[in-house]
């Protein structure tokens, strides 16, 4: 069975990445970056859900490269998309370019949470 974290404060986002992956997965949820280290220290995941803002918590400046390898350090297989609010899609832009496997902006819809969570396994496919 394949795990899913959730990292995000947005009320809607947990319940509804759940719902839309209740078939064959687990999903968690944190709220920020630390708690979320913390868990896949004890715990492997095969896609995140990471708010913008929780990934990039711990630097004051855009470093989307360094957060995302302190996720990769503990799992280098993981996907990690980033959320946020459409305000901010250049920053998403630039996690993505950094090594983040796509972005979603808020409020999620949840045939956009299928779509890009199929795109990711089909380029994993292809890399195998």
């Amino acid at each position: 069975m394949k795990s899913i974290l959730v990292v995000s404060n947005e009320e809607d986002a947990y319940p509804l990445i759940a719902s839309t992956f209740k078939s064959g997965f687990t999903v968690e949820r944190t709220v920020n970056r630390t708690a979320a280290l913390e868990l896949l220290q004890k715990k492997q995941c095969d896609l995140i859900f990471i708010d913008l803002d929780a990934l990039n918590s711990r630097n004051s400046e855009e470093n989307y490269k360094a957060s995302l390898q302190a996720f990769r350090q503990l799992y280098p297989s993981v996907e990690i998309i980033v959320m946020t609010r459409p305000d901010k899609i250049r920053k998403a832009v630039n996690a993505v370019k950094a090594g983040a496997g796509d972005y979603l902006t808020y409020p999620l819809d949840a045939e956009e949470l299928k779509l890009v969570s199929e795109n990711l396994n089909k380029n994993l496919r292809v890399k195998a």
